[in-house]
């Protein structure tokens, strides 16, 4: 670094002048390692939070989502003493709302009625949804024979002639990215007519993980 010579009143005004510029220089030079050194700080936190909100992002991927568009009931009768009969055909949709891809392992259907199942459990393929092909359908037949519920549960419903079932999805679930591994529960709520029908959705649904 240049070396500053003191100025004295006795100088030459041309070595006073010279003794000037070289202070002015040297102010000069340090401002701009000052300010290369805080833009390169600058950049380097900016890089850090980027990093930090990306990796938030792939380790926090956001849940899937699930519909049941249509069910078609081929019977859901209730016979004395309260015993119930169904046969009802779901057709699911899942969404991935992320930008990579989901793959389920596991994924199990069933019908319950005021929290008790009706229906056997349903296992569907395992499938694989990337982040293009956001949304999949899936059928999964649920039959139920001879399910004792309490009449005095359904003596209303029986009166309207249709009753509330859930409509139960859970099984297991992980991310392309991350590696991350996750359980998953997918509660849906329907009004079903009992007999025959064709029930149009979407119903509301809610997933949990």
């Amino acid at each position: 670094m240049p070396q500053v010579t003191q100025i004295s009143p006795n100088d030459p005004p041309t070595l006073r002048s010279t003794n000037k510029f070289k202070l002015l220089f040297i102010i000069l030079f340090k401002l701009t390692i000052l300010l290369i050194l805080i833009t390169l700080i600058a950049v380097m936190l900016v890089t850090l939070i980027l990093q930090a909100i990306l990796f938030l992002l792939n380790t926090h991927p956001s849940k899937p989502e699930f519909f049941i568009t249509r069910a078609h009931v081929d019977r859901l009768n209730l016979t004395r003493p309260s015993t119930l009969h169904s046969s009802i055909n779901l057709t699911i949709r899942s969404y991935n709302p992320n930008g990579y891809e989901i793959y389920y392992d596991e994924i199990f259907v069933h019908a319950s009625y005021k929290g008790q199942k009706i229906t056997t459990q349903v296992q569907i393929p395992p499938f694989y949804q990337d982040d293009h092909e956001k949304i999949n359908s899936k059928c999964a037949y649920l039959v139920g024979h001879e399910q004792i519920v309490g009449y005095d549960q359904v003596e209303s419903d029986l009166r309207a002639g249709k009753l509330e079932l859930n409509f139960e999805i859970s099984g297991k679930l992980r991310w392309s990215r991350g590696s991350l591994k996750s359980r998953f529960n997918v509660n849906c709520v329907a009004i079903m007519p009992f007999g025959t029908s064709y029930v149009k959705g979407p119903f509301n649904c809610s997933t949990t993980l």
